[in-house]
């Protein structure tokens, strides 16, 4: 039975923000990092040793709108909310956040978004704890993400694949739980489908269809509100994989900045064995940075993923889903 997406909201006088700033779904919010000397619980596991996780080590999300939040502690304080981004190749942290823990200068940066690109730094750090998992990284990305900044009010930082290391993991939206595994002892969950994990530049592709049998790459990003997001020279290339050619304009955010986007819906997608009809697409060009292959078209972002309980395992590029 084809599937039709839940749709954003609109913001603003006929805008679209893609990077929603949704209420939060669970019960309580995570708070912001204060200041002073509180501390947080020492991680009892790291990353960069799996053989001495548990056989699974269960991490809560917040889920705000449809993207996905972690409670962490940088240095060993309590810092707040980062956003679980699969399409983010690195850590970044709130310039505040930054400045208040005093993390030391590295180098100056460029940042470059699905949008935007913006200036930043980058700085030391010590440790980037979600729960009792110390994750990878001894450097972060230094960036304006909350309140008036390329985030949402509150929004501390982001982490992304790489940080989780290369063993097994579970991101469960509608459960609102990451699941860390010992590669050692790691079954794939039952009846799930499973097909390759394109890596590129860290970040993980999956092959998709679109309306007219084309077979593409899209990029997962559990970062991203939208649903779909397809690159400009693709859909000049083959327009028969949208319902109409324009549908408005929306301006898109995130890290990096912003940007105006034309937003059109694309007829059909079929991903990780389901078909979605008339699914909400924001047509931009590709970042420069990104894949240049021409089949890797776009992304597809949370509002579809949620529909899925999505296992990767990155050392072996394979991915297993289930559909919820």
């Amino acid at each position: 039975m084809p599937h039709r997406p839940r749709l954003l909201a609109a913001r603003g006088a006929g805008l679209v923000l893609l990077a929603a700033l949704g209420a939060c779904a669970s019960s309580a919010r995570l708070e912001p990092a204060r200041s002073g000397a509180e501390s947080a619980a020492p991680p009892r596991y790291f990353v960069t040793q799996p053989d001495l996780l548990p056989d699974e080590l269960t991490i809560p999300l917040e889920i705000r709108g449809v993207r996905p939040f972690v409670a962490t502690a940088v240095n060993g304080r309590p810092a707040g909310g980062f956003l679980l981004d699969t399409g983010a190749t690195c850590v970044a942290i709130d310039e505040d956040l930054a400045d208040d823990l005093r993390l030391p200068l590295v180098a100056p940066t460029r940042i470059g978004g699905i949008v935007a690109t913006e200036t930043g730094s980058i700085r030391g750090l010590d440790a980037l704890a979600v729960g009792d998992l110390q994750l990878d990284g001894d450097v972060a990305v230094v960036l304006p993400l909350g309140a008036g900044g390329a985030g949402e009010p509150n929004q501390r930082g982001i982490f992304g694949v790489a940080a989780l290391g290369a063993g097994p993991f579970t991101i469960d939206l509608e459960r609102a739980r990451l699941t860390v595994y010992n590669p050692g002892r790691f079954q794939p969950p039952a009846n799930a489908a499973r097909q390759v994990l394109r890596l590129e530049s860290g970040l993980p592709y999956v092959a998709a269809t679109l309306e007219g049998d084309e077979t593409v790459w899209l990029m997962l990003d559990t970062g991203a509100a939208a649903s779909v997001v397809l690159w400009r020279p693709f859909v000049q290339a083959h327009p028969n994989v949208l319902t109409v050619p324009q549908k408005r304009w929306a301006l898109a955010s995130g890290a990096g900045g912003g940007n105006v986007v034309m937003i059109s819906e694309v007829q059909t997608l079929r991903i990780f064995g389901r078909e979605f009809q008339n699914v909400t697409t924001a047509i931009q060009d590709r970042p420069s940075w990104m894949w240049q292959h021409p089949r890797a078209v776009g992304i597809v972002g949370a509002e579809i993923l949620r529909n899925f309980r999505v296992t990767m395992r990155p050392e072996s590029h394979l991915i297993w889903t289930e559909p919820l």
